[in-house]
């Protein structure tokens, strides 16, 4: 059998009365006094004696002489004394017998008030007190039948109830055909917020409220020591009944009691306890129910879209880091594959530049070769021993790429081509790819790269297809263009290369004696020069003469990346040795260590004597 009567029914023992007990005294007016009692001179299951406040002489009689006794079942001594006056008329035990605890008090005497009054309200009808059981075993604490046949059962509810619990009840009285009424009372379900400034009448919202305000069941609440009800309201609530379950809202702890009744002030039509606003509240939360329940539709459709959106997002996910994974390891056992090609390249020119070492891309699958691999070949093609440009259209086979992947392989090469000349490499002039002229080497393989061209250099002039410029020293602007303005005689290159053209008219194929070549006559340099682009702008014929010099002697007196500079100092050193020896130059584009390896090797060849030097400044004195 199933019973809906809560552990506070039966009596809790709680020790004796008589002062021994360390529970502080509490003053009935606040907490459960005994109000109730059983006369034995009346037939078992009668109405209990109600003790009304100042009636405690009355029934004093009546209680010495055993006829008024405690009412709860099962007290091992009913025995009662009444007391009155100073405090709210009650019962209460005789001292040394046990006592019963306050929740079983409160809980005892709120369900024979309501039996009580539902007695007065409806006499017609029949009220049971906890004693009659309903079909399937639940006990409600007071069953109520109208002349009609219609049943409600109303809860009192003090112990503490879960929200499944709760439900499980209210589901039995469904089942049965029988409408709950349930009032909540005691420290845990009426009791003031702990906010710091709450509003007066602002009591917790208890967790239990979700289920029951969700039913369409108004929040009730009892105080059996002062015999009133109150209706719960605020936001909260009204939020909870209007949801009615549907994705309840979060986030409200508080409820308000504006008003407390007292119970004999309130009615019951239909068998129903009627508290002012209850209806108004219930029939304006059936009205808000439905925009509820579309925006709790609302709601759930964006959750489970924003669901399956990052479910889509985390298998793309995973898809994108499966791939790089897979290609990590596919472009691995490349880099594996062209080891000794790589081995051997640095032995020859050292530690291979970085932009020769570049992350794989997925594009880069249709190639045969590794990505550093493709892209030092490139870069050995283009800057290479005595080459003076290259037709980018011709390297792509350097990349060996698969039958019909030839448009995504030039792709792959004018992004490289774009990256070298940022970093100083080489340089084109148009503006994405190097479109119908060649790439023109800055330096060689083995070297440090040229000085990085400035933003604004390319930027795109116009709609031409080209970048601005200038162009890196010892490259005309348009190469073609150029020439054909200078064979023209118009333009504005044509001062520029007619004074190149009387440089290299002027100057005579020195003879070679041993390593040391001859002086080369020409105009004094300036006295201070700082990088080696202004010194070949300063000298256009250097190019031209060091292409008729034999530097085999200088290839094996110093290391193959300072080749470069030592021709430009022995250049400048024939030129300054005519104009006198007190002549300095600044090279920032070499490091103090380098340049001090290029004046040793130039001081023993007896091309420099070396008087002074200092390493911060980088100056040394002809011979």
């Amino acid at each position: 059998m199933v019973s809906t009567a809560t552990t506070t029914d039966a009596p809790v023992l709680d020790g004796p009365s008589d002062g021994q007990s360390n529970r502080r005294r509490v003053h009935p007016d606040t907490t459960s006094a005994q109000v109730f009692a059983r006369d034995t001179r009346l037939p078992l299951g009668s109405p209990l004696v109600h003790l009304e406040r100042g009636q405690a002489d009355a029934v004093r009689g009546a209680v010495r002489a055993g006829h008024l006794v405690c009412p709860i079942a099962g007290c091992p001594d009913p025995s009662f004394v009444v007391r009155g006056k100073t405090r709210r008329d009650h019962f209460a035990h005789r001292p040394g017998a046990v006592r019963h605890a306050p929740e079983t008090i409160a809980h005892h005497t709120a369900k024979n008030l309501i039996g009580a009054w539902l007695r007065t309200e409806l006499p017609g009808a029949v009220v049971h007190v906890d004693d009659q059981d309903i079909e399937n075993g639940q006990r409600p604490d007071v069953l109520l039948t109208l002349p009609g046949g219609r049943r409600f059962a109303y809860e009192v509810q003090f112990a503490h109830l879960t929200p499944d619990d709760w439900q499980h009840r209210h589901d039995g009285y469904a089942a049965a055909g029988i409408r709950d009424v349930w009032l909540f009372g005691g420290h845990r379900y009426d009791h003031p917020t702990r906010a710091k400034h709450r509003l007066d009448g602002e009591v917790h919202l208890h967790s239990i409220f979700a289920s029951v305000l969700a039913t369409g069941h108004p929040m009730l609440l009892i105080n059996p020591a002062e015999q009133t009800v109150a209706l719960g309201a605020g936001p909260g609530v009204e939020e909870h009944l209007a949801a009615r379950g549907v994705a309840p809202p979060t986030g409200w702890h508080h409820a308000h009691v504006h008003q407390r009744w007292v119970l004999d002030q309130l009615r019951a039509p239909g068998g129903v306890i009627d508290v002012p606003g209850t209806r108004r509240q219930l029939e304006r939360a059936a009205a808000d129910h439905a925009d509820w329940a579309t925006r709790a539709a609302a709601r759930r459709a964006e959750q489970a879209a924003a669901e399956r959106a990052f479910a889509e997002a985390q298998a793309r996910r995973e898809l994108v880091l499966a791939g790089a994974r897979n290609l990590a390891a596919h472009m691995a056992e490349r880099e594996l594959q062209w080891a000794d090609e790589r081995a051997a390249a640095e032995a020859a020119y050292g530690r291979l530049p970085s932009v020769v070492d570049a992350t794989g891309t997925e594009a880069e699958l249709t190639l045969r070769t590794a990505p550093s691999q493709w892209r030092w070949r490139v870069l050995h093609a283009l800057c290479q021993e005595g080459t003076a440009h290259t037709d980018a259209s011709t390297l792509v086979h350097l990349m060996e790429p698969t039958s019909g992947t030839t448009q995504g392989t030039h792709e792959l090469l004018t992004t490289y081509l774009r990256t070298l000349r940022r970093a100083g490499w080489v340089w084109f002039w148009g503006v994405h790819t190097p479109d119908k002229e060649p790439v023109h080497p800055l330096t060689r393989v083995g070297q440090r790269p040229a000085a990085e061209p400035t933003a604004k250099a390319l930027q795109p002039r116009g709609r031409s297809g080209r970048v601005k410029g200038p162009p890196p020293q010892r490259h005309s602007p348009t190469p073609a263009r150029a020439s054909a303005k200078a064979a023209s005689g118009t333009g504005r290159g044509t001062p520029a290369l007619a004074v190149r053209r009387q440089a290299a008219a002027s100057m005579q194929a020195p003879p070679r004696t041993s390593w040391q070549p001859s002086l080369l006559p020409g105009r004094t340099p300036p006295a201070r020069l700082r990088r080696r682009a202004d010194v070949i702008d300063q000298h256009p014929e250097y190019a031209q003469w060091a292409a008729t010099q034999d530097w085999a002697w200088l290839q094996a007196a110093v290391e193959h990346h300072l080749l470069n500079d030592a021709r430009l100092l022995v250049y400048l050193a024939c030129h300054l040795s005519q104009s006198g020896p007190v002549h300095t130059l600044h090279l920032t584009d070499v490091s103090d260590d380098d340049f001090h390896t290029l004046l040793g090797a130039l001081q023993r060849a007896g091309y420099l004597d070396v008087e002074e030097y200092a390493a911060g400044h980088r100056r040394w004195r002809a011979h």
